[in-house]
């Protein structure tokens, strides 16, 4: 006698992003065809900006050389500008630092504004910087940058000019706004100052939206899911007319005594070029998804309706 043993079900979900990753939430989710733009670390998080060496910091940022970035502040740094998309690129890039281009893989944008063309003259005795006409103010930020810097001063921090001993030509810093003079010990060689750090500088980074896809085990199972997952885009829950390429449709062969979760990925791109067109005003469709089963688990479909918007 031969017995039949039904197979398993796999649990289909589609995990939609919260705004601003490209969805918002509501009975049908808003999927926009732009960039989301999402910051880097948490709320509170501002980067440390090297004038000197076109830079900025924040630790773990995550980036990778190519991905858009915008900029918020209470002061832009001279260089960048609201609103603007700069790329980050491979020059300089480690976990913590990266520099941007104005266009994809193009050359570090120049943040700040050198003080004077030629160097400063530095006088460690009177801890005062001289360069003819220099421009600045008490209270300006400035940084400093050198083959060797002055004793007491150091790369990449923020130094404020006082009023005490403030003339067109010869300035003090302190690195307090209104403190005392830092006092230095060593004029240092080809000393030049920079302005036009920023104040409380927020980065951005630009997020394709994108659909989460997984075929999940059931408990007690000791197979993940493997075989195929296609995705369909349509008018109504079983219009599969307009069939869309994912990432990883093909999911992992299923290995005996791991159970879990295959998962997919349905890229912003990938939906949009299934579409003639969207109007503004958006337009109500379904995301099917049909798991085509292996030797453990059977076949199973799931749909979910979105609205797609030309963007948020």
């Amino acid at each position: 006698m031969v017995v039949a043993v039904p197979k398993l079900t796999a649990t289909l979900a589609s995990t939609l992003p919260a705004a601003p990753n490209g969805f918002a939430a509501g009975t049908a989710p808003v999927f926009a065809n732009a960039v989301q733009y999402v910051q880097v670390g948490a709320a509170a998080t501002t980067a440390t900006v090297s004038l000197a060496n076109d830079t900025f910091s924040i630790a773990a940022h995550g980036l990778t050389a190519g991905t858009p970035v915008r900029f918020t502040a209470t002061t832009l740094p001279t260089g960048i500008s609201a609103g603007t998309t700069y790329y980050v690129i491979s020059e300089g890039l480690t976990a913590g630092v990266f520099k941007v281009s104005a266009t994809l893989n193009g050359s570090a944008v120049n943040l700040g504004t050198q003080v004077t063309a030629s160097s400063l003259t530095v006088n460690s005795t009177a801890d005062t910087f001289t360069a003819t006409a220099h421009g600045l103010t008490a209270g300006t930020i400035v940084q400093f940058a050198g083959t060797t810097l002055p004793g007491g001063i150091t790369a990449g921090t923020n130094y404020f000019v006082i009023a005490g001993g403030l003339t067109s030509d010869v300035f003090k810093v302190s690195a307090t706004l209104g403190g005392t003079a830092v006092n230095m010990t060593t004029n240092g060689t080809d000393v030049t100052a920079f302005t036009g750090v920023g104040a409380a500088v927020k980065v951005f980074s630009g997020v394709a939206p994108k659909v989460t896809l997984t075929a999940t085990a059931p408990a007690g199972a000791t197979a993940k899911p493997s075989g195929t997952i296609k995705v369909y885009i349509g008018s109504s829950p079983v219009d599969r007319s307009r069939e869309i390429q994912i990432t990883g449709a093909a999911l992992a062969a299923a290995t005996t005594g791991v159970a879990g979760a295959a998962t997919a990925t349905l890229q912003q791109a990938a939906l949009w070029s299934g579409l003639s067109s969207v109007p503004a005003a958006g337009r109500n469709l379904f995301i099917i998804i049909d798991y085509s089963g292996d030797a453990v688990y059977g076949p199973s479909s799931l749909n979910k309706q979105i609205r797609l918007t030309p963007g948020l």
